[in-house]
């Protein structure tokens, strides 16, 4: 697993300078490692330097939200919750909830 770090750091750079779709993929690599990890535990993501699920919940929105579009990117999200634990999962589903009736993750007119 390549450092996270130097990832997200890299999808940082890509959205500022406008690169959504190129960003994504990387997202999916930081999508990968929760599912692997099973796992969404703030002390227990802390320990492996793993950002805080929430954290990447509101920074990959804006991304996987330009590239995919609101049906697509609810999906994208969805597909992670088999995967989580029970706490990831609930956190997922309250996110999406909230989410649905702002700009991310919402239906596009």
């Amino acid at each position: 697993m390549p450092d996270l770090q130097i990832v997200t750091n890299f999808i940082t750079a890509l959205t500022r300078s406008g690169h959504m779709a190129q960003a994504l993929p990387y997202l999916d690599e930081v999508r990968a490692v929760y599912v692997a990890l099973r796992n969404t535990d703030p002390g227990f993501l802390h320990t492996r330097q793993v950002p805080l699920f929430g954290v990447f919940l509101d920074h990959s929105a804006p991304v996987v939200q330009a590239v995919l579009g609101a049906e697509r990117a609810r999906a994208w999200y969805g597909a992670m919750l088999p995967q989580l634990d029970q706490r990831g999962r609930d956190e997922l589903t309250a996110w999406l909830e909230h989410h649905a009736g702002k700009h991310v993750i919402t239906e596009t007119a």
